[in-house]
């Protein structure tokens, strides 16, 4: 999972990646199972 953030940072910068991060991480938390 880290990898394809760290990727989505490379092309689209270090802010935007690291807010995507967050993103994934609260959405990968809410989902059930």
């Amino acid at each position: 999972m880290d990898e394809i953030v760290l990727q989505f940072a490379a092309y689209y910068g270090l802010a935007k990646g690291e807010a995507l991060a967050d993103a994934v991480e609260k959405a990968w938390a809410t989902m059930p199972g």
